[in-house]
């Protein structure tokens, strides 16, 4: 966890570490022990009290109120203090984080107002694990995305916000067929060289199957079987190489084959159709991979739901393309009668597509996880727009935060994280949270007022708002209204990024 003192410490996150500005409060050497008890926990944050002090920590393990932890000084330098669980709180430490308490996420997400459902764990275990840290905007993000393609995916609801709020943790894209890669590379971590291996001897017995046909429709198909075994000598990825060695040939492999995580391949596959009734038990319909978009990497954008297929061209020297295309002119021909060739021959066929199929789909699934990445934590999460107000009682200047996609300088127009940050004479302080799905017209929202008289204003007035939003064309999740808490002020810093570093073509301004 990071622990700062003040919101301009420059925040270093390391896993299971805390960090403190080092002010001089704390007399800490190397490896001395310290007692801390949680105050409180909101969001993503922790307040601590250590020895009568009270520091926010960012949270990367689960922590309740008035939960008691004990800490080790890791480092000590001019500016900062590192801190670890001790060892000797490994049996809290396991009772928190390994395996994660579901009763302790139950009542977090409950202190929020979400729904401790199968769903929201599921969402919140994954998050947790790979970002060290929940709060409930990602949460509720994750599952209107799962919201939005759990009708398109074959999977269970728990398994779809799983397979979603893992790829939203690494920073990929989401769309369906990402989910379908993903789902299968987190259930099976492919191991590509046997599935080279049994390509190569398919590609073999296809050959010397078509080759003893002499037809000449089949030519073409003929050469193409041998010029891919001929190439598929250069494929083979053995288990005893060193990593580095494997990894720069799967990167080669990808480029040559064309197989982005939108396999061109598996977007041509979906048009092979299946054979009629000449297939036995090796030749029955194929498995074919619903892809939805062929730019998911060219996006900048976080998250893509896409409504058409937009399948890009594949290059003509792509050897699984090219040999692709000739099977399915054969399985076309032999499915109209045109063509009249043995069963022994269509079940080789329709294994050759299976498995180059599956090929195609663990290199884009390995190459899917390899594009995943931590966010950067050091980005300041948000840009700040000053807006001018006229009041009766004068003028006054709001200030509008809208988040960044986690670890970019981008913001995601389809989805959007902002919060209204006022200060009036006449009705004090008040931050307004919405996070905004632009796509699905769904919004969630959240009016915190550090007076007792504009929350109960606030409160009066929050079902004629859910009507006015829903006139609008938006429909409302949740929308509650809270007090600010007495030591929360409203900063507003000086050196916040300002309008200039982006367009307002990043910025859905209607939304």
């Amino acid at each position: 966890m990071n622990i700062h003192s003040s919101p301009q410490i420059n925040r270093q996150l390391t896993a299971s570490v805390a960090t403190i500005s080092n002010h001089g409060s704390l007399e800490l050497t190397k490896g001395s022990l310290i007692e801390a008890t949680v105050q409180r926990v909101a969001d993503s944050l922790a307040w601590l009290n250590v020895e009568g002090k009270i520091f926010v920590a960012r949270l990367e393990i689960p922590l309740q109120a008035k939960q008691q932890i004990t800490l080790e000084v890791a480092d000590v330098t001019s500016s900062q203090i590192k801190l670890r669980l001790a060892e000797d709180t490994t049996g809290l430490q396991s009772q928190t984080t390994s395996p994660i308490v579901t009763h302790n996420l139950e009542t977090q997400l409950m202190s929020w107002g979400l729904e401790a459902d199968d769903i929201n764990l599921s969402i919140t275990k994954t998050l947790l694990t790979h970002n060290q840290t929940i709060n409930p905007t990602d949460i509720e993000t994750v599952r209107a995305l799962w919201r939005g393609l759990s009708s398109s995916i074959s999977l269970s609801a728990t398994e779809g916000a799983e397979t979603i709020a893992h790829l939203f943790a690494r920073q990929l894209p989401i769309n369906k067929e990402a989910v379908s890669l993903a789902h299968a590379y987190l259930n099976r971590v492919p191991n590509i060289s046997p599935q080279f291996t049994e390509l190569r001897s398919t590609l073999s017995q296809a050959y010397n199957q078509i080759k003893q046909l002499s037809h000449p429709s089949l030519s073409q198909l003929s050469h193409l079987l041998e010029t891919t075994l001929n190439q598929a000598a250069s494929w083979m990825i053995s288990a005893d190489a060193p990593p580095a060695e494997n990894a720069a040939r799967l990167a080669n492999l990808v480029a040559t084959m064309g197989t982005a995580p939108e396999s061109e391949l598996a977007n041509h596959l979906l048009q092979i159709k299946n054979p009629s009734s000449s297939g036995g038990s090796e030749g029955g319909t194929s498995p074919t991979v619903i892809i939805e978009s062929s730019a998911m990497v060219d996006s900048p954008s976080l998250t893509i739901l896409t409504s058409g297929r937009t399948p890009a061209a594949p290059p003509v020297t792509n050897p699984l393309y090219q040999l692709a295309t000739a099977i399915t002119k054969t399985l076309d021909a032999v499915n109209d009668g045109s063509l009249d060739i043995d069963q022994a021959e269509t079940q080789t066929l329709h294994r050759l597509v299976r498995q180059l199929d599956s090929v195609s789909n663990t290199l884009g699934a390995m190459q899917l996880s390899n594009l995943g990445h931590t966010p950067n934590l050091a980005v300041e999460p948000y840009y700040l727009f000053p807006i001018p107000l006229a009041t009766p009682d004068g003028s006054h200047t709001a200030h509008l935060k809208i988040y960044r996609q986690p670890g970019h300088n981008t913001i995601d127009p389809d989805n959007l994280r902002l919060a209204l940050l006022l200060d009036l004479p006449e009705l004090g302080q008040m931050a307004i949270n919405l996070s905004i799905h632009q796509s699905e017209r769904y919004l969630n929202g959240q009016i915190l007022s550090g007076r007792e008289q504009t929350h109960h204003l606030a409160s009066t007035e929050l079902n004629q708002l859910h009507d006015q939003l829903a006139t609008l064309g938006y429909r409302v999740g949740t929308l509650t209204t809270g007090l600010l808490e007495a030591n929360d002020p409203l900063t507003i810093t000086n050196n916040a990024t300002q309008l200039s570093p982006i367009s307002l073509t990043q910025i859905n301004v209607r939304a």
